[in-house]
Formats: C-alpha cells, sequence, structure tokens
C-alpha cells in the first residue's frame, strides 16, 4: 500500500500577499544600506592615461599609456587641531595629518589621510609605508569656488579636491616622495557631505606621483577616466543577501531587469603632449594645507 504523501500547507492568498510584501521591504531595507558603511579606509580603484611626464629623471612613459591604481583615503587619521572642519560644500575645508621635525611636530606613525598605488606598465609607485623621517604630510581638500588653474591643460577656477601625501627623507628637503589627485568641476563641488571624491559628469580629473633624489624630480601626470569605490569585504555578504531578497520578491513578475554596477566615467580630453609644468605643480604646493 502506498503511503499516503504527507499534508502540505499551502499559504491563504493573503498570507501569500504579505510574504512577498515581507520580502520586498527586506529588500529595500537591505539595498538601501550604505555599500561600506562608513568604515575606514576607503579604497578606489581608478584607470587613466599618461597625460605628461615629469622631466629630470628616468621615468618616460609615452604620452597615453593606459595608468591603474588605487585611492586610498582615511579621513579618521586627520589630526583636529591640525584640520580645518567641518566638512563644507561652500567653504574651504580640509583634513590634514602633517609631522616631523622640518614642521616642528613630533614624528606620527604612517597613519594617512590619502595613499595610493599607481602602475604604468612596468613603472610603479607607492606610497611609502614608512613616514617621512623628516616631514610626513597627507591631506583632503575641497575648495568650492577655487581661483587659479588646477587640472594642466584644463580651465581656470571651479570647485576643486584635492588629495595629497608627501614624504620627506632628507634634512634639506631635497629627497621625497609624492602623490597627488585632483578633481575639478566648473559647475558643482566633486566631493560628497563625507569629504569623498566624486568623479562623474563634467568633472576632470588628474593625477601625479613623484620621486625626488638630490632635487632631481622623475614622475608622470596622467588623466583620470574612471573611478569606482571598492566594497569593503564585511559588506559583500550582505550586499549578496539584498540582491537574493530582491530576486525571491520579484519571482514570477512579468519580464527580466539586467543590473549593472560600475562607475560614472568622465573621459578627460587626450594629452595635448605638452611636458610637465612646473608651474601647475607649484599652484599645487602653494596652497597645501599648514598645520595650526
Amino acid at each position: 500500500m502506498a503511503t499516503p504523501a504527507a499534508a502540505v500547507a499551502v499559504p491563504s492568498t493573503a498570507n501569500r500577499i504579505r510574504i512577498r510584501s515581507t520580502f520586498d521591504l527586506l529588500a529595500a531595507a537591505l539595498l538601501a544600506l550604505p555599500i561600506a558603511g562608513h568604515a575606514s579606509p576607503v579604497t578606489y580603484r581608478f584607470g587613466g592615461t599618461v597625460y605628461a611626464d615629469i622631466t629630470g629623471g628616468s621615468v618616460q612613459p609615452p604620452i597615453g599609456s593606459r595608468v591603474t591604481g588605487t585611492y586610498s583615503i582615511d579621513l579618521a587619521n586627520g589630526v583636529g587641531s591640525q584640520s580645518k572642519l567641518p566638512i563644507s560644500m561652500t567653504s574651504e575645508w580640509f583634513v590634514l595629518e602633517n609631522s616631523g621635525p622640518l614642521v616642528g611636530i613630533p614624528a606620527l606613525t604612517a597613519d594617512y589621510v590619502f595613499s595610493d598605488t599607481v602602475q604604468i606598465g612596468a613603472i610603479s609607485y607607492q606610497t611609502n609605508p614608512n613616514p617621512g623621517p623628516f616631514q610626513s604630510d597627507s591631506y583632503v581638500q575641497g575648495m568650492p569656488g577655487a581661483s587659479g588653474t588646477w587640472i594642466a591643460g584644463g580651465p581656470s577656477g571651479g570647485n576643486v579636491y584635492v588629495a595629497e601625501e608627501l614624504q620627506i627623507s632628507s634634512a634639506d628637503g631635497r629627497n621625497d616622495t609624492e602623490s597627488i589627485l585632483v578633481l575639478d568641476n566648473q559647475n558643482q563641488d566633486p566631493w560628497s557631505g563625507a569629504g569623498l571624491p566624486i568623479f562623474d559628469d563634467g568633472t576632470l580629473g588628474q593625477g601625479l606621483f613623484v620621486t625626488t633624489v638630490d632635487g632631481i624630480e622623475s614622475g608622470v601626470i596622467y588623466n583620470l577616466t574612471s573611478l569606482a569605490r571598492v566594497p569593503e569585504p564585511s559588506t559583500l555578504p550582505l550586499l549578496a543577501i539584498g540582491l537574493a531578497g530582491l530576486g525571491v520578491a520579484r519571482l514570477g513578475r512579468a519580464g527580466k531587469r539586467s543590473m549593472t554596477c560600475g562607475s560614472n566615467a568622465e573621459r578627460v580630453p587626450e594629452a595635448s603632449g605638452s611636458r610637465y609644468s612646473a608651474h601647475w605643480h607649484w599652484h599645487l604646493d602653494s596652497h597645501r594645507p599648514r598645520a595650526g
């Protein structure tokens, strides 16, 4: 004799509607959560092309060469007494950590506000994990309505976001490593209320890295073409749960929808072939935030 099949409870129509609504609400709530959860540091992957080489050294990649790398920003590493806060969309602000004998401040640990890695073929740059023994300086800065030229070959003025790190390894200041990120938007601030970069339509971006040995600089200026925030590993399971919940909630609905993830990318005008502009470099240096 066949064994009777176990009875299966089938939810009523009203209960099925409530279950589906619950899935909808759960999926919406999970997907509405910040992907990074405000954890520090925040890391970005970027792409770009070589705009110009900094003459005087051996680093001379062809104009237009592909550039890739990462930026890391950790505002929690800023020193309150050295910074200009709060972060603002209408006035200048900066988050700074600056120390070392050259500035009369006891050396800090390698807790940088900004650091990066850059790769151009066989050429690479990485923020020194050891702070400069004579000066270690890193910051991010927002300047609405800035004056002067901030993007080499670009327009004058605009709303400017700068991130920089500098490690000086000699008492005479003639040996150091330095890297800079600049974003310029003529119409709106290229940063969020959290002080993080925004690279979207209308924003020009440019980066620089330099190694100086006995006063001779060698490095590269590159145009930024893409910038994408990297989710922290701890948020990936949450994102997966949210996406799964959304998928279950939409089972049985007509049609399909595809999802794509990525960054908004603004193509910077191609390099004009011009060489490194010392004026541009020193313009940036003259606007570096000062402690105190």
